[in-house]
């Protein structure tokens, strides 16, 4: 045999990760010695950790991964593989010796079920489990993220977009319980542009085989409803707010009209008006949101692309997690760079900023932290001061661990037709200006500390559970001196705050909080005590190799 390489000082190609944990090496093009099935095409293609998914669009040719054990000798042969090689060995040890290159593929996949986040530079592992003595967030109040009667408000903000309607029959037709949604979508439109209502209703009736009644509308009970068709499924669920798109002034103030739509819903989901779900949709993010175990949890992230729906990115349920920040050339305005990565999540991961494109919550999010009416024209900033404010109110955001909700960035509306909105410069310095002051920048016209920056933001101000000081160690964004200090894309620690009535807001029941929350430190503990299915997985993932080694020693010596 030629080529041999020695896997324990082979590094990984294509992997950030370090030489010692590698699983797979690069041995030439055109030299198999397995059949093609092995052969693969992307860096995405592979179990191996890589880069995240969505940047892993690298071709590699035909290339062969082998995996072994780390420190064993393989050898690759120097020219083709052929079936007829199979005649010039014993049958038996060749089966064995396929056995173990399969085997350690398997086993190290299973290995490799460790959760990691990527911050950008490398992967980095994490525990996502419970630190004894470590504060934990109030858990949630009831069980009524189970409960098939539970309200779901949707939060929609269009301009000028022609793909809302088809968002509205996704999320009717995609929801385990449609009955149990309400839609309320803002609508930006200019004369003849397609009505989201309108549209939605022909969607729906010829999904039921009818054929829309046009001109045969009825008018809403109210002056936010509609003109709508007949027979149309679930308008009455629907309520829409009409706005000329010449009077729009940028997304900050389109969602906050929007917030004056929500009625009496239990959760409330802010997305956008291009969007496509998972089946089931709505028990999905019912049941994820109850593993944040926090009664104040918001689930939030740049959501992947329509083409990754319901796919299993990298084999290794890589998600987008958003957790770093920078500070726009200029006007310093705080914005999220582009999505890094998890991998191998068991639960939703604490993180350290905002996304408007997809939010889960509860709908006291919402009206304890309602949108601030005089941002307009802003853009940069929006998502980082949501985050701020809902924060130092008491509310942590998780980076979902499964992809649920999906954004079709490839179907949109000319750009000169999207930011249309923003092109009123006056207003966006006022509202530069007034972030400035939120976010206490050291250049801010009204000092931070001072009553007459309380006195300007009024209700829209930060919150009081957590302070300013407090937000800046938690993510790393010094907003006084606009720089970034420190990474927080890895573990984060929750940051308690004090509610009232002994720590209990008073819409709480404290003794129901209280137990659970004694119950589930309890549950963890014990958890943690014994051997769990998953540390069993692992260890014997590890182990197998050496295992089916043996074996195939043992046999060559019986021979």
């Amino acid at each position: 045999m030629s080529n041999v390489i020695d896997l324990a000082t082979a590094g990984a190609s294509g992997s950030p990760g370090s030489p010692n944990r590698c699983c797979f090496v690069v041995v030439g093009q055109g030299q198999a010695v397995l059949p093609r099935p092995f052969r693969i095409k992307t860096l995405a293609d592979t179990p191996a950790r890589g880069v995240p998914a969505h940047h892993a669009n690298t071709p590699l040719g035909t290339y062969l991964f082998t995996y072994m054990a780390a420190g064993m000798r393989v050898g690759v042969a120097s020219r083709p593989w052929r079936p007829s090689m199979v005649n010039k060995m014993d049958r038996r040890r060749w089966m064995l010796f396929v056995l173990l290159c399969v085997a350690r593929p398997a086993a190290a996949k299973e290995g490799d079920q460790n959760p990691m986040v990527y911050d950008g530079g490398s992967w980095h592992d994490l525990d996502e489990n419970m630190v004894p003595g470590e504060s934990q967030p109030y858990p949630p109040v009831s069980d009524s993220w189970q409960q098939p009667e539970t309200s779901i408000h949707v939060q929609i903000s269009s301009f000028r977009d022609h793909r809302c309607p088809k968002t509205l029959y996704n999320l009717f037709t995609k929801a385990k319980y449609p009955d149990r949604v309400h839609a309320g979508v803002v609508q930006q439109n200019s004369e003849g542009d397609v009505d989201c209502l309108f549209k939605y209703c022909q969607l729906m009736t010829k999904e039921l085989g009818q054929e829309p009644k046009k001109g045969n509308a009825v008018p809403g009970k109210s002056r936010l409803d509609p003109f709508v068709l007949e027979n149309c499924p679930y308008v009455d669920q629907i309520k829409i707010m009409r706005v000329s798109a010449e009077e729009a002034k940028g997304p900050t103030y389109g969602r906050y009209l929007g917030s004056k739509l929500i009625g009496d819903e239990e959760f409330c989901m802010q997305t956008d008006a291009h969007m496509d779900f998972l089946f089931e949709w709505d028990t999905l993010l019912l049941d994820m949101w109850r593993l944040t175990q926090n009664e104040y949890g918001v689930l939030s992230t740049y959501v992947p692309r329509f083409e990754e729906m319901g796919l299993n990115a990298n084999d290794r349920w890589e998600v987008p997690h958003i957790c770093r920040v920078f500070f726009t050339p200029g006007d310093g305005m705080p914005r999220n760079e582009q999505a890094k990565a998890a991998m191998w999540l068991t639960r939703p991961k604490m993180t350290s900023t905002w996304a408007a494109g997809f939010a889960f919550n509860k709908c006291h999010a919402d009206k304890r932290t309602p949108y601030d009416p005089h941002l307009p024209s802003l853009f940069d900033g929006e998502e980082y001061s949501r985050f701020a404010r809902l924060w130092t109110r008491g509310y942590d955001v998780y980076t979902p661990h499964r992809s649920v909700v999906y954004h079709d960035y490839n179907h949109g509306p000319d750009t000169s037709v999207t930011s249309s909105w923003s092109r009123r410069g006056q207003e966006l310095q006022r509202s530069r200006s007034r972030l400035n002051v939120l976010l206490g920048y050291k250049d801010a016209p009204v000092a931070r500390n001072s009553t007459g920056a309380h006195d300007l933001m009024g209700k829209w101000d930060l919150g009081t559970r957590r302070s300013l000081a407090q937000l800046i160690d938690f993510t790393g964004v010094d907003t006084i001196n606009r720089e970034v200090i420190h990474s927080s894309c890895q573990r984060l620690a929750w940051v308690p705050f004090e509610r009232p009535g002994e720590g209990i807001d008073d819409d709480i029941d404290p003794f129901h909080a209280q137990r659970l929350l004694g119950e589930r430190q309890q549950g963890q503990l014990e958890e943690n005590s014994r051997l769990t299915p998953a540390m069993w997985k692992s260890w014997s993932a590890k182990t197998a190799p050496w295992t089916i080694t043996i074996l195939w020693l043992a046999v060559a010596v019986l021979q």
